[in-house]
């Protein structure tokens, strides 16, 4: 479901900013909603999980478009689907998670989620929000070192001559993708 709204949603900005969308952008409208609803998994119902989809799909759109205005060559989008979609659904599920008629599992109604478990409210939406931060720095912090410690043993940038020649065409001798820009 999410996914389906993901890739829906993608096509509808695809549409509206760049006059069409490609099966490139609509995979990762899908992915993007998969990605945003993942860390709510079992702890909201579906119009919960559409709404959080709805919320956080035009940022993830727009952090793949800033990466992209920026020159940052990020063709996987791994920070404005990835990161950025699964930072806002651990941050969203503060708000979309269970009421809190489900608080007690011996007197929650049928149709909650996951009884006695996560709440929404203010007090939760700020512990999603200071767990994603504490593991965003550390996500930072760890890829750091290991680069670090990586370069430190060989060269993790690639020569000046390769880079301009393109992977493709100095590894395989032709170019994939040659002549359609990828997009997000």
């Amino acid at each position: 479901l999410a996914g389906s709204a993901g890739l829906f949603a993608w096509a509808m900005m695809d549409l509206a900013y760049r006059g069409h969308a490609s099966l490139l952008s609509l995979c990762t409208g899908a992915v993007a909603g998969l990605s945003i609803v993942t860390p709510m998994a079992g702890f909201v119902n579906p119009p919960e999980a559409l709404m959080a989809v709805s919320a956080a799909l035009p940022l993830c759109y727009g952090c793949c478009d800033l990466l992209l205005k920026l020159q940052v060559h990020e063709p996987m989008h791994v920070a404005g689907v990835h990161g950025a979609g699964g930072m806002l659904g651990s941050v969203l599920l503060g708000l979309a998670a269970d009421p809190e008629d489900c608080a007690d599992p011996r007197s929650a109604p049928d149709w909650c989620a996951f009884p006695g478990t996560v709440t929404r409210s203010l007090a939760q939406l700020g512990r999603q929000l200071g767990a994603t931060c504490v593991v965003a720095v550390y996500a930072f912090v760890a890829t750091w070192l290991l680069l670090k410690v990586i370069d430190a043993m060989m060269v993790l940038r690639l020569r000046d001559k390769i880079a301009d020649l393109g992977l493709d065409l100095y590894h395989y001798g032709q170019e994939a993708y040659s002549g359609a820009p990828l997009r997000c």
